[in-house]
């Protein structure tokens, strides 16, 4: 449910529909859940086309219906309700904390990227220092949706 929800906040599309697979550890009897490709989120729709303001208010999971597990849970009640109270928070304490992990990833590798060789970079520096603004400003406009 908390993927679901962190999926769904971020605007998640791509990789809230697919992308993603279970492993039963037949050890334990217990199952894990491994996420994948997650380059459609924070307002992308697809590599290097990127921004879409329609992410920005996506407020209904009518769109996901092909996603059987999600389904089952959202036509349970009570976990409906916790999926969206858990949209709710992360969006309200979620997103403090990834602006915050925006600006120290990009304080990480900014001089990394800065000191590539133009041809083996996929944007400017100027472009690159751009993306961080724009993941703030998806944010804070996904945060009042």
């Amino acid at each position: 449910l908390n993927y679901f929800a962190t999926e769904f906040a971020l605007s998640s599309k791509d990789c809230f529909t697919k992308n993603q697979y279970f492993y039963n550890n037949s050890d334990t009897g217990k199952y894990s859940f491994f996420p994948w490709d997650n380059d459609g989120s924070l307002g992308n729709v697809a590599p290097y086309d990127y921004y879409d303001d329609a992410m920005e208010t996506l407020e209904t999971t009518s769109n996901f219906e092909h996603e059987v597990l999600f389904r089952i849970l959202m036509d349970n009640t009570d976990y409906n309700q916790q999926f969206w109270d858990r949209v709710k928070e992360i969006r309200t304490i979620g997103f403090e904390y990834l602006n915050n992990e925006i600006d120290a990833t990009h304080e990480l590798i900014a001089e990394d990227f800065y000191n590539q060789a133009d041809s083996l970079k996929v944007c400017s520096n100027e472009e690159f220092d751009n993306e961080m603004t724009i993941m703030h400003n998806f944010l804070t406009a996904r945060q009042n949706f």
